[in-house]
């Protein structure tokens, strides 16, 4: 089933309507014949006259071929980023996104307005972190097909029933083994993009499966910040006691510190795996 690197030729045109699809290779043959070991699909639409295939988020064939058109190809899509990032890419939207939400700590304001506006930093850190667990993730399944399909078994098969099971297993078998246009990648990335990470043990169970490293949380730091998110997320930071999380900058800096390497650490491992 997993065969990597596979050659299509369309035996027409190729239209890409999407950002969420990728290729290895893509070219317009024209009057040149396909390569040797091309496997080929037929036109299932077409466009001024023109026989084609046209991908869309729902309809589409495997991301992880290269693709050859007899006649024409065109797009107007940049490639979304969770299928050109690297993790260096990864780390260093992660930075931004905390320069740019620590903004927020300089606004200067009544004390109960600053200790909204921190309750809102709070939980833009953690999202931050959440925002690079997720962007590493769909970097590591959009850059192979052997762990595209260890995130496929690990974390969807493993959650559905026989039947759904053997349902979303066909509908994958049937895009890599026989060149059908359908969504099952995509419904994939869409299941890591709403998944939240926000909790220490899916990120360890995440990283040990599927990238074959061991995150640690020194202290419970970490553990502790999702935990406050929680509240404030959930409940506007109001505490059992009724009393509501307040914060210092002194805490907010801590919270940085801790979230940048706790990040830091996940980069690191990664590279070195």
């Amino acid at each position: 089933m997993i065969k990597n690197n596979k050659k299509i030729y369309v035996n027409g045109g190729i239209i890409i309507d999407t950002p969420f699809f990728r290729y290895n290779d893509a070219k317009c043959l024209c009057s040149t014949p396909p390569p040797e070991g091309c496997e080929q699909i037929e036109c299932n639409s077409e466009i001024n006259g023109q026989p084609c295939i046209i991908i869309t988020e729902t309809s589409a064939p495997s991301i992880f071929n290269e693709y050859y058109a007899k006649t024409f190809f065109s797009t107007r899509n940049e490639w979304a980023p969770f299928l050109r990032n690297s993790y260096d890419d990864c780390y260093a939207e992660y930075r931004q996104r905390i320069t740019d939400i620590t903004e927020l700590s300089k606004i200067q304001c009544c004390q109960h307005t600053m200790q909204i506006l921190l309750r809102q930093v709070y939980l833009g850190i953690i999202a931050a972190v959440d925002t690079f667990v997720c962007d590493t993730i769909l970097t590591k399944i959009a850059g192979s097909k052997e762990s595209f399909f260890t995130y496929f078994q690990e974390f969807i098969l493993a959650r559905c029933n026989d039947k759904e099971s053997k349902q979303k297993l066909y509908a994958l078998e049937r895009m890599w083994d026989d060149n059908e246009m359908g969504n099952s990648e995509q419904n994939v990335f869409d299941n890591v993009l709403k998944e939240s990470y926000s909790s220490i043990s899916r990120i360890k169970t995440t990283y040990t499966k599927l990238f074959g490293i061991s995150i640690c949380d020194t202290n419970g730091d970490m553990n502790k910040h999702f935990r406050i998110r929680h509240v404030i997320a959930h409940r506007n930071g109001r505490k059992k006691d009724g009393g509501l999380y307040e914060f210092t900058l002194r805490d907010i800096d801590n919270l940085i510190n801790d979230a940048n390497g706790f990040v830091k650490q996940i980069l690191d491992k990664i590279k070195m795996a």
